[in-house]
């Protein structure tokens, strides 16, 4: 997600269960559930014909708007081909409601390496398929060789990126485009897949990671970046999550409470396998 000035300019009207909107080139859809993330509001919505959509609205935990980041992944999506990188296909915008930040895109059931229940070796295959795409837009999305850089979009992450039943890959949440050296982009995107939801048992994916996931994932991009850029960007991460705004109240406080207990342990093992996926290298 975007993280620009959370600042409202006017209040937004946050979109809420059951209710009905009208959207330009979808028509009239009925709002069926809501989740709050920390930086968008999203949810599922369907038309009186039973088709079903995704929908985002671009306000964060705390009731800020995020004008910046719903003009920034409008005009990048619009930007983009059909397919991204070979085998790799872009969830389409199909409508949006701009004074409510809102964007509305098809609903695709699939998976994603933070969405399934464990992380099993079983799912190393499409976690291999997540990797690679994710290799082949840092290659062919590189736009200068000195110093070499890449055109990419601030939402890259190994968990924007889902796989269908039939074995379709999609990627969704970009966010605005943004130009990165390539080492920089290639740590963003191997330290988000070390954090990652990485399950070896259940229930114990705060600790545990399950390594032939996480090495499907990393190892392609891990030959564009080193050791050092990755722990900075964990670093970097640790400190966002400490200082995160949207997080208030009981909710803070116990965030707060896990990152100084379970989640030391947790970020120990995270620096332990980035160590560990540098050591052959």
């Amino acid at each position: 997600m975007t993280m620009d000035d959370p600042r409202p300019t006017s209040p937004l009207d946050v979109i809420t269960v059951r209710e009905r909107l009208v959207v330009d080139g979808v028509g009239e859809l009925t709002i069926q559930s809501v989740k709050q993330r920390n930086w968008s509001r999203v949810g599922r919505a369907e038309s009186a014909d039973g088709t079903r959509y995704f929908v985002k609205q671009f306000a964060d935990r705390i009731g800020g708007r995020h004008d910046k980041g719903f003009r920034g992944e409008t005009d990048f999506v619009a930007s983009l081909p059909d397919t991204l990188v070979d085998g790799l296909r872009v969830v389409p915008v199909l409508g949006r409601v701009d004074e409510r930040l809102l964007l509305v895109a098809p609903f695709i059931e699939m998976s994603t390496i933070d969405s399934i229940s464990q992380a099993l070796p079983r799912h190393a295959a499409p976690a291999g398929q997540v990797g690679r795409a994710l290799r082949s837009i840092l290659d062919e999305r590189t736009i200068s060789h000195d110093p070499p850089e890449v055109a990419v979009w601030k939402g890259l992450d190994p968990k924007n990126i889902g796989w269908t039943k039939s074995g379709e890959l999609w990627v969704f949440d970009f966010g605005p485009a943004t130009v990165l050296p390539v080492s920089a982009a290639a740590a963003r995107v191997v330290a988000a897949g070390l954090l990652s939801r990485w399950v070896a048992r259940p229930g114990s994916h705060l600790v545990w990671p399950e390594r032939s996931i996480l090495r499907a994932v990393c190892e392609p991009i891990a030959d564009l970046t080193d050791l050092a850029a990755v722990e900075a960007e964990l670093g970097k991460q640790a400190r966002l999550r400490q200082q995160e705004p949207q997080r208030v109240g009981l909710a803070g406080l116990a965030t707060q409470v896990g990152l100084r207990t379970v989640g030391r342990v947790h970020w120990a093992v995270v620096e332990r396998e980035a160590r560990r996926l540098f050591a052959s290298r």
